[in-house]
């Protein structure tokens, strides 16, 4: 897991979703836009709970080096999520996070999969 600061707010992440984050803002701030996105950060008791945050222009994030204890929670649903904005620039604005919750619990694919 790696420890993940937005807009000054710490969170843990796992390994991948925080890299993904972290480019996934990148992506955003370059076209000016900014985005909600819910992770599963992993609090004081080691318990994943879902969490939203805002990324993108005008928001600072970073990752700070060094591991973090503890297993990272699986997270294919923000994965998935981020991963589509950011390879898909043609999907609408409309396209959200909850789409992304509701298709995968219907077993649907992804526009960009």
């Amino acid at each position: 897991m790696r420890r993940v600061v937005i807009a000054g707010a710490p969170f843990a992440l796992g390994d991948e979703v925080a890299a993904m984050l972290i480019r996934y803002s990148d992506a955003l701030a370059r076209r000016g836009r900014s985005d909600a996105v819910t992770v599963l950060a992993v609090g004081g008791m080691q318990v994943a709970m879902p969490t939203t945050v805002v990324v993108g222009a005008g928001r600072e994030a970073e990752v700070q080096p060094g591991a973090l204890a503890g297993p990272d929670p699986s997270d294919a649903i923000a994965l998935g999520y981020m991963r589509c904005r950011i390879e898909d620039q043609t999907l609408p604005p409309s396209f959200s996070y909850r789409d992304v919750i509701s298709r995968s619990r219907r077993g649907d694919a992804l526009p960009c999969d």
